[in-house]
């Protein structure tokens, strides 16, 4: 809840705090008024209004006293001030502040009974009158707590907390992996498993009884233990990883009553600043040279690799998509864009019949629609136009003749439950096939593998017509402004527009005769 802007909360509960106003401020020692009102947000809040209430109009009676002083060629000191503050209220009479709570009406000069200021420690203050006291006021507040009761929230089952379960912290992370598993890849499920179990282990064995190892008995302290051992050995990357899966972790336990709603104890205890994230990048994959694309493609070469793996390593250059997203491509995901189409409408089929007078492309769907298909993020979702090269190379020829095979997939032999996902056979092969072409550069940190055709396409889309907002869209990364999140669609035909002329020189005519070759991969189980 919001509270206005004159009640804050401090450690010791709310408290009424006003600025003095700009004409009135040089008059006073301090810029400001502040009074403890408890720790109720309720009656604070009532409080709070009251005394904003009663000090706008003690600031305008106070500003007609300063102006009958000025009318009359007299600057007034701070005592002279207080004097004429106090004969302004004077004026102005009206029921006591006990008596006024119970009307709770709106406070106007003619309902002020004998409010008087004084300058303390922590600057102006008010009183009903010479003698009241703190206790006074203490007195107004308890009788408006009270009268405050009747508008507290009766108490009900479903605002009552729930109880913990007392559950072992060894249950409670097998249980939290198995909610988790049927959404989650099973590379990721190791993952996370290895750090939640390794946590539990080290709790566990610091129990003072193993059978006392109970998840609702962690404290921050446990969890900041096993990240200090944990940074002994590990990376900061790493470690910071480990500490979010653990905090995902508590939130299901915290959801499920197996822990206290309040603090993680998992949160806070690691970051990976921006400029670390930055420096990472040193070590991450490079783009292609010119030279290395004409030596990976020349056909002598290219004739090295398998049926499946050249189409696999052709997409990656032409489209820019990730290994995972290629290698679980369906049939389905193939088809036909024609102009005018809605991006929820899909494709239409590859081989239906064109519209008169509309222009059309083939295209592909990045998607995670299909079962075992999955996407890096929601932004990966695109559908993206397909290259006249990979045209001529033969690609209508080979998804006719897997249809017509009665296959789905555009591999065949590719399994989607593979513990490292559907694009990691492409990678192997890849990197087996390049080992023996480019050799490794020992000067340069940067590696090379199947994700730099990713990174070629990349750099050479920033040298095309298209902006920016496009370039994302292609790859599937997060649109980085609102423009871009509205209008997130960039159809097929658009992208024809500005990639279309794209040229990595290779010798289309030189490999296409080995591109659909009937010899595919071997199946591999797992």
């Amino acid at each position: 809840m919001k509270t206005c802007s004159y009640l804050v909360r401090g450690r010791n509960g709310y408290a009424f705090r006003l600025r003095l106003p700009n004409d009135l401020a040089p008059f006073f020692p301090k810029k400001s008024i502040k009074n403890a009102l408890g720790g109720d947000l309720r009656r604070a809040q009532l409080a709070a209004l009251l005394l904003a209430d009663r000090y706008a109009v003690a600031f305008d009676e106070l500003r007609r006293a300063l102006r009958v002083a000025a009318d009359n060629g007299e600057f007034p000191t701070l005592e002279e001030i207080i004097k004429l503050q106090r004969q302004a209220f004077e004026e102005a009479r009206a029921d006591a502040l006990l008596s006024r709570l119970d009307s709770f009406k709106p406070l106007t000069a003619k309902n002020i009974k004998e409010l008087k200021m004084g300058v303390g420690p922590d600057g102006p203050y008010f009183q009903t009158d010479p003698g009241d006291s703190p206790e006074v006021i203490a007195m107004a507040m308890k009788k408006l707590e009270g009268m405050m009761d009747s508008y507290a929230p009766k108490s009900s089952d479903e605002n009552t907390p729930a109880k913990i379960v007392g559950i072992a912290a060894t249950k409670a992370a097998d249980d939290y992996l198995n909610h988790i598993k049927p959404t989650t890849k099973a590379k990721t499920l190791t993952i996370k498993a290895t750090a939640i179990n390794d946590f539990v282990s080290h709790y566990t064995s610091n129990a003072k009884a193993k059978k006392k190892a109970i998840l609702a008995d962690v404290r921050s302290g446990d969890v900041g233990a096993w990240i200090s051992k944990l940074h002994q050995t590990l990376a900061q990357n790493t470690v910071h990883n480990k500490a979010v899966y653990v905090q995902g972790f508590f939130k299901w336990a915290i959801n499920n009553n197996f822990y206290a709603n309040g603090s993680n104890p998992a949160a806070g205890h690691t970051s990976f600043p921006k400029k670390k994230q930055q420096e990472r990048l040193k070590f991450g994959f490079r783009a292609f040279t010119p030279a290395e694309i004409q030596t990976l493609f020349d056909p002598q070469n290219f004739s090295g690799l398998g049926p499946d793996a050249r189409w696999g390593v052709l997409l990656s250059l032409y489209t820019g998509a990730r290994a995972s997203e290629i290698g679980q491509l369906r049939l389905e995901d193939f088809g036909r864009y024609e102009k005018g189409m809605l991006p929820e409408q899909g494709l239409l089929p590859l081989f239906s019949k064109p519209s008169e007078n509309l222009p059309w492309t083939y295209a592909v769907c990045m998607t995670d629609e299909a079962p075992g298909q999955s996407l890096k993020s929601a932004d990966s979702k695109r559908i993206i136009f397909l290259h006249d090269d990979l045209i001529e190379l033969g690609l209508i020829e080979r998804l006719k003749a897997l249809q017509e095979d009665k296959q789905d997939q555009f591999f065949p032999s590719v399994s989607f439950n593979t513990q490292n996902g559907a694009g990691n056979w492409l990678s192997k092969a890849f990197t087996l096939y390049k080992s023996k072409l480019i050799p490794r550069d020992a000067k340069s940190s940067r590696k090379v593998g199947l994700h730099s055709f990713r990174k070629t396409t990349t750099q050479k889309l920033q040298s095309l017509s298209g902006g920016d907002q496009l370039r994302l869209y292609y790859l599937g990364h997060e649109l980085d402004s609102v423009q871009g999140v509205v209008y997130a669609h960039f159809s097929p035909l658009i992208q024809r527009e500005h990639y279309e002329k794209t040229s990595y020189g290779i010798k289309i005519s030189a490999i296409k005769s080995m591109m659909n070759d009937k010899k595919q991969r071997k199946s591999r189980a797992g």
